[in-house]
């Protein structure tokens, strides 16, 4: 049976090193971490490279009809990263003012966006209409609305898509389904999107494209995935066939799961688009459709795996019944996500990679002033001391983005590693920032 690291190892571009070192590619990650006041995100330049690449041939492979993919921003967004996604040829799906400004200053024209969210404010639709952006999701009849107020005070039009709930069960955790009857996200299936999208046909500035669903994040089992489309084409057919309304484009959201323990089995980038376009081809026929523009937004699947955080071991603590604490230089404040919704994760002392070194059962906890704070519930490791790098896998997507300054600390760094070595895409959060917006009334004085 392999070394769970090997598992992780054979996806990835992780190495060790003579004395015992965790290397990513060439660079030794020991020597990143050591002396560090705060953790270190580090992402593989590689590997997201390779997964992008992965989703581009297999629609290629399997689709014979229009394609595009759009990266879902909310997993992780930076400079850096909106640059690489344009040279990969994969847009932005984005879902706030910031994330649109980030990818503006990253110089990502606002025709390889698109927009989503439950509750788009004016400021943000107004932005994305005026920039001409490709496609907007409506996820309301009251956001409709809103934007034909928009349109028609700018004179300008837009082209959108309608977010459908498919109302099914999916897999996954409670917090990251979005498929669901009880969702948020989307309208229902029946009367009511039908109205609303008449009324998109009718208007004057908005063009109805087509439609989006998403079911959810981190689900591993196909059959959902075909299950949640195959019900999308029925719908597609009702429209054309019943009431002559052709959907251009087909968003079918993202969705697959990654893996976050040597255990989880994710589905192949190749067998998921092989079985999803197959379904759309043979639907689309059997209904008398014409293939429609394949959408996606991969996101997880994209980044999570590439990523990696380091920490310094500081206190450690046995207090009995089998149970030692290893306390680390962060927690909650740099993956939100154990105590949001009971992720788990693998790590390794990445200074003590020797495979057959005697192990012992450590939690691995943050420095913040929560019981919860907890990063690793349970996991072997070699025996450690303070000062000791550990290396967690698979946090990527939604670590930096749910990052923090709980306890006042500041935010991590982040570096991109590739063959030739590393290089800095997110500074360190200096001290003087955690003031930056802070006030003194003129009744208040620095005590001192």
């Amino acid at each position: 049976m392999p070394h769970p690291f090997q598992i992780f190892q054979q996806a990835g571009n992780y190495h060790i090193s003579e004395g015992g070192h965790l290397l990513l590619h060439s660079t030794d990650l020991v020597a990143l971490a050591q002396g560090r006041e705060r953790p270190l995100y580090v992402l593989d330049e590689v590997k997201i490279r390779d997964n992008l690449r992965r989703y581009h041939g297999a629609l290629a492979r399997h689709y014979p009809g229009p394609t595009h993919i759009y990266y879902a921003s909310k997993a992780l967004q930076n400079l850096a990263l909106c640059v690489l996604m344009q040279q990969e040829r994969v847009g932005l799906d984005v879902c706030s003012l910031g994330e649109m400004a980030v990818a503006t200053k990253a110089g990502i024209p606002f025709s390889e966006m698109i927009l989503h969210g439950n509750n788009k404010s004016a400021a943000e639709l107004e932005q994305a209409i005026q920039s001409g952006i490709h496609r907007i999701i409506i996820d309301s009849p009251a956001e409709a609305d809103l934007m034909e107020q928009i349109c028609q005070k700018l004179q300008k039009k837009c082209s959108v898509l309608v977010r459908l709930n498919p109302e099914i069960q999916v897999s996954s955790h409670k917090h990251i389904v979005t498929g669901v009857k009880t969702s948020k996200f989307g309208i229902p299936l029946g009367e009511e999107s039908l109205q609303l999208i008449r009324q998109l046909k009718s208007s004057e500035f908005i063009s109805f494209k087509g439609i989006h669903y998403h079911i959810g994040s981190q689900i591993f089992v196909l059959k959902e995935f075909v299950e949640a489309l195959s019900l999308m084409l029925d719908y597609l057919g009702a429209l054309k066939n019943t009431h002559n309304i052709l959907c251009e484009d087909l968003n079918i959201g993202g969705g697959i799961g990654v893996r976050y323990l040597p255990q989880d089995v994710p589905l192949e980038v190749e067998e998921f688009l092989q079985a999803m376009t197959q379904e759309i081809i043979q639907k689309a026929a059997a209904h008398g459709l014409p293939l429609p523009c394949l959408m996606l937004e991969p996101g997880r699947s994209i980044i999570a795996e590439a990523g990696c955080t380091l920490y310094q071991i500081g206190t450690l603590k046995d207090v009995g019944a089998g149970l030692s604490y290893a306390a680390v230089n962060g927690g909650m404040t740099d993956n939100l996500r154990p105590a949001l919704y009971q992720a788990s994760y693998f790590g390794v002392a990445a200074n003590k990679m020797q495979m057959d070194a005697k192990t012992y059962p450590y939690k691995i906890v943050g420095k913040c002033c929560e019981s919860g704070d907890v990063l690793l519930e349970k996991i072997d490791l070699p025996f450690l001391e303070t000062g000791d790098i550990l290396a967690v896998f698979s946090t990527g997507a939604y670590n930096a983005s749910l990052a923090n300054n709980y306890n006042k600390h500041p935010l991590p760094g982040m570096v991109l590693v590739g063959p030739a070595g590393y290089a800095w895409i997110q500074k360190d959060q200096p001290l003087e920032d955690l003031t930056r917006y802070d006030l003194l009334p003129p009744h208040l004085s620095v005590v001192g």
